[in-house]
């Protein structure tokens, strides 16, 4: 079977060189259409009778069609001709007529060449001339487009692609961007980078409207589907190991990674809004915004990655920035009525991945479709068997007793499997103005090296569940005005099991529990946007939103500790139904699945309902809206803008944004951005309190404000940008439910781009890039080991709270001050956050090697680090106590409290298929470098594996060695 594939392929390939047009004379002449301009018949048939003679004087064999263009394409790539040449015309404002030619290879339905041609006043705004002087005769205009245009036919004999032409003429102007035309494929245009800054591309992300880079007021970063061909990315969560302004935390838990945008440090990535389309995709409970490996990549037209706040356009949670996945649309498929791709991964851990997509047009209507699937096991040789993940503590009968019976995903407990089983969906239907939507993911993924294996079975799995369906409609109510309605149902979903052994000493038994855990929530939002282009110099963008959301108080967890959470099944073991049996003899350790490790047998915990009961949801209402403005004037851009939005909780909340640019060159341009933000407090810490984790009601919205500076150029093979930020934050929200202290970070992210012509014959350009990112994040809180609790600032003897007076005398309890204490006044300093390193640096290069191949090489090097005030490694506090365990576990800890830098390389090398696919080998960790990433959360476990962990998260988490994994994607 494999034989045969490998064959098929090889036979492909040589039917392909050997049969295309390559070394055909026949040229396929297609007609000449009006673009925004009525038909002007003679017009029409006098280019194409001009041209064609100018065709057959080279040499050229030329046939007239005058079908649709995906049937003259078929039919010029079926007869093997060499071009198909079609194009369009309409009449300038002075009256003289413009005509666009376009080339065609036909063997890829894809543009590679075009003209434009008119008069040659160029720019007479303002100017009045008579009528005669600036009036050209049509036949002189189309016999100079005739001439021109065939000599740069004659001159292509190897079909090039002219990609700085097909930017002038085609995506540079209003007809590439109003019939999205098939250009050529990005790899081949001279802007090969790895994140392209293209003169031409429109970022719809950063103000709702379509702007250009040099106009977006923000910094962004844009991956398109080149990208991920090039480098070999094979999900979405590949990407960020390569960004400017992230810190990505490879967790290789449940949620593989954690992402702290610009220094943020929180528990979750939930300080970034996730979108997909415009539609949000952060969790409803946690607000997490989840970057996986349910996405199916072959659905990605291009990522847009905004930093910095945004709540003055899009409300709540905008916070430290967004990013924003496009999808491909039937639009998309250049004149085609069908295509698509499908992609078949294997690899180290998960073992393999099925992702696929199409899109369809006829008519009116459209349908795109893509899913994919994730099998297998993550591998991290790293962890198994290391540390508490090793068999001592996984498979410890005086440590897990009974427990050790169980198994999940298949899997027994006592072993170590990182089981992955996920799978998501993106549909779209698109009916003229009309659109309809969904976007559906589901995951099952084992905790990896998240918790201590003394306190976690690996095996474990938790899942979660997102539902999206929306219905949205633009409609252009006049020439200036525009309305974007949007209905959005949302559900999402947790639930899993969860094995547990609390205890601390490895010479008493523990108290063990298995089991199932839930929370469900639903959202329906609606929205009513307008824009409105005043003229070419202000337009004017507005909104109207409501939300209404019906959220889970509590986590359902029957069987658990009585009293600590919800527990919605079996209504006799439920004390908040049956009274007293919490005190019923038969469940002596505090819970009907609560054991001690010394029983012989035990049992798993109920279920929960499969729909959370009502008495354990909450109802909340948001209302917002939004106006902003934007202004051209001269060489200068103002965007001010704000938000006002109101949450039946937590009350009202203003975002201001003010935003300016000057733009020296059209290319080149200095930003000066003022933007505010907040972030609600998650249900999960406002209702979710547990026997681990405490809640509070009252907690108030994180709040943010940002001032940036950016400075902006972009050249056709050199561009430079670099930011300088300063954020300030109050109401801080850390893991714990608690508003604590305030945040200063500082930043510098520089990113640099260079294209230079390739010393590989008839190769596209080389591309390298260079960002370099400094943050410096600070905070004015620290937390205390030995009270277990943060404090504030520090006082002038240090950390210390009181200033004892009197003599020291002893007693029956210890030495103690016969005089009054009195605490020592406070002063707020803001000290080093913690597991934020200073500086990264991220670099790559792209060699393509003709058509055929492709080799890219990436470097990542993230500075040493101190770790944050919560992990136990950083604990300098006095020894609460000199036993002989308390002080060996402080001197092996020491040795961790700053993490090593490091440098690390990827690599990609790809094969090209021409327009049959490609195939692609990603190699992670290149030279199987060992290096440490932080621990989340709170980060209590330690690095004392001669006893029991010190809680319930990994202090560090050693990341996986090399892997690779094997990409064959077919195009159609």
């Amino acid at each position: 079977m494999r034989i045969s594939i490998l064959l098929y392929f090889i036979l492909s390939y040589f039917f392909q060189i050997r049969a295309d047009g390559s070394n055909s004379n026949l040229i396929y002449l297609g007609p000449f259409l009006p673009y925004q301009s009525k038909e002007e018949i003679s017009n029409r048939d006098l280019i194409r009778e001009t041209l064609q003679r100018e065709l057959i004087s080279k040499g050229f064999e030329v046939k007239s069609v005058s079908d649709s263009n995906p049937e003259n394409l078929k039919k010029a790539r079926e007869n093997n001709a060499k071009f198909y040449l079609t194009g369009f015309y309409n009449r300038k404002s002075n009256g003289n007529i413009l005509i666009y030619g376009h080339v065609y290879n036909p063997d890829k339905g894809i543009i590679i060449d075009a003209l434009n041609i008119s008069d040659s006043m160029g720019d007479v705004t303002g100017v009045v001339l008579p009528p005669e002087e600036i009036r050209t005769e049509d036949s002189e205009i189309i016999a100079k487009f005739s001439k021109k245009f065939s000599l740069k036919v004659k001159f292509n004999s190897k079909r090039k692609e002219n990609s700085e032409n097909i930017d002038e003429f085609v995506n540079a102007t209003s007809i590439g961007k109003d019939l999205s035309l098939p250009v050529v494929a990005v790899d081949t245009k001279s802007s090969d980078d790895v994140f392209k800054l293209l003169q031409a591309t429109e970022i719809v992300t950063a103000s709702r409207t379509k702007e250009s880079l040099i106009d977006v007021p923000a910094t962004t970063m844009i991956v398109t589907e080149q990208d991920f061909k090039n480098r070999g990315y094979t999900s979405i969560e590949d990407i960020f190991r390569d960004l400017p302004g992230f810190d990505f935390i490879g967790l290789g838990g449940a949620d593989p990674n954690v992402l702290y945008q610009r220094g943020y440090r929180t528990p979750y990535t939930s300080r970034t809004l996730m979108m997909i389309d415009g539609i949000i995709q952060n969790d409803l409970w946690t607000q997490v915004a989840t970057f996986d490996r349910t996405y199916p990549i072959s659905a990605i037209k291009r990522i847009e990655i905004i930093y910095g706040p945004a709540s003055a356009v899009y409300g709540p949670n905008a916070f430290q920035g967004m990013i924003n996945i496009i999808t491909k649309t039937a639009k998309d498929n250049g004149g085609k009525s069908f295509s698509g791709r499908s992609s078949f991964m294997y690899g180290t851990g998960p073992n393999w991945t099925v992702d696929g997509g199409a899109t369809s047009q006829i008519g009116d209507f459209g349908i795109a479709v893509a899913a994919r699937t994730t099998q297998g096991e993550d591998e991290n040789n790293n962890v198994k068997g290391k540390g508490f993940h090793s068999p001592y503590y996984l498979r410890n009968p005086n440590i897990w007793g009974p427990a050790l019976y169980y198994g999940d995903m298949g899997k027994p407990y006592g072993t170590y499997h990182d089981s992955v089983n996920d799978w998501g969906t993106i549909l779209s239907g698109t009916y003229k103005t009309l659109k309809v939507g969904a976007n559906i993911s589901n995951k099952d993924e084992s905790y990896g090296g998240h918790y201590p294996g003394d306190k976690s079975q690996v095996n474990s799995y938790w899942s979660k569940r997102l539902v999206n369906v929306y219905l949205e409609n633009t409609v252009d109510i006049t020439s200036k005005l525009t309305f974007y309605s949007m209905l959005t149902f949302r559900d999402t979903s947790t639930y899993g099991t969860w094995a547990e052994a609390d205890g601390y000493s490895l010479s008493k038994p523990s108290y063990v529990s298995l089991t199932r855990w839930q929370n469900a929530n639903s959202s329906i939002l609606t929205y009513q946007n307008f824009e409105y282009r005043v003229n070419d110099n202000l337009k004017v963008l507005g909104g109207l939103k409501y939300e209404s959301k019906k959220l889970t108080k509590y986590y359902d967890i029957p069987g658990y500790w009585w009293g600590s959470t919800y527990f919605s099944s079996v209504d006799y073991l439920n004390p908040n139904v049956n009274k007293g049996i919490d005190k019923d003899p038969l469940f002596p350790n505090g819970g009907y699945s609560v054991y001690l490790s010394t029983d012989p047998i035990m049992l798993r915990g109920p279920s929960p309902r499969k729909k959370m009961p009502d008495e354990n949801t909450i109802g909340t209402n948001d209302r917002g809206g939004f106006l902003l403005t934007i202004i051209d004037w001269g060489k200068f851009r103002f965007s001010p803008g704000i938000r006002y939005d109101e949450n039946s909780i937590y009350g009202r909340a203003m975002n201001p944004r003010i935003t300016g640019i000057y733009k020296i060159r059209p290319q080149t341009a200095v930003k000066l951005l003022y933007g505010e933000a907040f972030n609600e407090p998650p249900p999960l810490l406002l209702y979710g309190g547990f026997s681990g984790r405490v809640s509070d009601q009252n907690l108030k919205p994180e709040k943010e404000k940002s001032t940036e500076l950016i400075l902006m150029n972009q050249g056709k093979q050199i561009s430079n940008e670099a930011s300088f930020y300063y954020s300030r934050y109050e109401n801080v929200i850390k893991e714990s439910a608690q508003n604590a202290g305030r945040r200063r970070i500082y930043g510098i992210e520089y990113k640099f781009r260079w294209n230079f012509n390739n010393f590989i014959s008839n190769s596209s350009p080389i591309s390298f890039y260079t960002y370099y990112t400094y943050t410096a994040a600070l905070s004015d809180i620290y937390y205390d080991h030995n009270l277990g609790e943060w404090k504030e600032g520090v006082t002038p003897l240090g950390n210390y709270e009181f200033l004892l007076q009197g003599d020291k005398v002893s007693g029956p309890f210890g030495s103690y001050h016969n005089g009054l204490a009195s605490m020592i006044p406070r002063q707020r300093k803001y000290t080093n956050l913690g597991d934020i390193p200073p500086h990264k640096i991220n670099i790559g290069i792209n060699l393509p090697i003709k058509e055929d191949f492709i080799i890219n090489l990436r470097g990542n090097y993230v500075s040493g680090r101190e770790l944050y005030s919560r992990n136990v490694l950083s604990n300098t506090d006095p020894l609460p106590d000199t036993d002989t365990e308390t002080v060996l576990r402080r001197i092996v800890q020491h040795e961790d409290r700053k993490l090593s830098p490091y440098i690390v390389f990827d690599t990609g090398f790809t094969f090209n298929f021409k327009e049959y696919g490609y195939f692609t080998l990603k190699i992670l960790n290149l030279f199987n470098e060992y290096y440490v990433h932080p621990g989340v959360g709170n980060a209590n476990g330690g690095t004392y594996y001669y006893n029991r962990s010190g809680g319930y998260d990994s202090s560090l988490l050693p990341q996986p060695g090399r892997s690779y994994m094997f990409n064959l994607t077919l195009t159609f």
